[in-house]
């Protein structure tokens, strides 16, 4: 009796099993189906995809590249938009794990007044979406480029300003994310440091970073591609052709190209926008898919 109870729980669970891979299956194929329509419709002549949008190409037409990058109509934006998307996303990083690391080692290891107080307003912060904050700054912003530099836009439509923005949206969440991990950093290296004459600096650079090391690279390559494929914040922010991303930017030459017909450039622009988040996280995807456990090797 018990062995065939056994036999239907074994059952039911290798149907669920399997019905669970079905939906995984058709989930990756509503990912990947579209995707490959863009690469192939990217390397497409422009009367093969007006003939059969959806037709393999018959002959491979790396022009359209060329032409996404070079062309006139398009102002030779593309590289533009990449540089400004780079400088973005380095700059934001760089500020994101200063600010990041050094606020999660004081609430992870100090003990000081208001300390609670902090610690309830980074969760509550975590909870609150940006876009809710995002109209209330961008007014504040331009009012105070209105009155420092006689200039509404002066602050808002620069790069500098948005890298600042991404850097300090990308706190609550990341800080609250590495308490936890300073916490379970044994005190014992701190304390032995402190014993040897070491200072502050030389504790935070020599003990604390090497063991957050692997989470700081995870929450990186976390809020690169947030900052690479955002799109609302930069929109609102940047007025300027000159200083868009590449995801405000691929706008102003989708409507160069579907103006001009030019529906193979169009999708190589389009190919060139996902390929370096692409790339990035072929060469990460273990740091990304383990971040969470980095801290196995840390011993309290």
């Amino acid at each position: 009796m018990a062995k065939e109870k056994q036999n239907r729980i074994q059952s039911k669970s290798d149907v669920g099993r399997i019905v669970f891979r079905i939906v995984l299956y058709i989930w990756a194929l509503v990912i990947i189906l579209p995707l490959f329509w863009m690469v192939y419709t990217s390397v497409k002549e422009r009367g093969e995809f007006i003939a059969d949008r959806f037709k393999l190409p018959t002959v491979i037409w790396l022009a359209n590249y060329q032409t996404a990058i070079m062309d006139s109509a398009a102002e030779s934006s593309l590289l533009r938009y990449f540089g400004n998307t780079f400088l973005i996303v380095a700059i934001s990083t760089v500020l994101m794990l200063i600010m990041v690391s050094v606020t999660a080692y004081v609430l992870g290891k100090y003990r000081f007044a208001g300390k609670k107080l902090f610690e309830g307003f980074y969760f509550a912060a975590m909870l609150v979406p940006s876009v809710l904050v995002l109209i209330p700054l961008w007014f504040q912003l331009r009012q105070l480029g209105r009155e420092l530099l006689g200039s509404n836009s002066a602050i808002t439509d620069n790069i500098l300003t948005v890298s600042l923005v991404y850097a300090v949206q990308a706190l609550p969440a990341y800080i609250f994310l590495l308490v936890g991990f300073v916490r379970k950093i044994d005190n014992s290296f701190i304390e032995a440091a402190l014993m040897d004459g070491a200072g502050e600096y030389r504790i935070f650079t020599s003990i604390i970073l090497p063991q957050l090391r692997p989470m700081l690279v995870f929450i990186s390559l976390g809020h690169i591609m947030n900052v690479w494929n955002e799109y609302t914040l930069a929109r609102t922010f940047l007025e300027s052709e000159s200083n868009y991303t590449i995801s405000v930017g691929i706008q102003s030459i989708q409507n160069a190209f579907t103006y001009s017909f030019d529906y193979g450039a169009l999708f190589a622009s389009l190919v060139l926008s996902l390929l370096p988040i692409m790339i990035l996280y072929l060469l990460f995807q273990k740091q990304i898919l383990s971040g969470t456990d980095a801290s196995e090797g840390i011993k309290g």
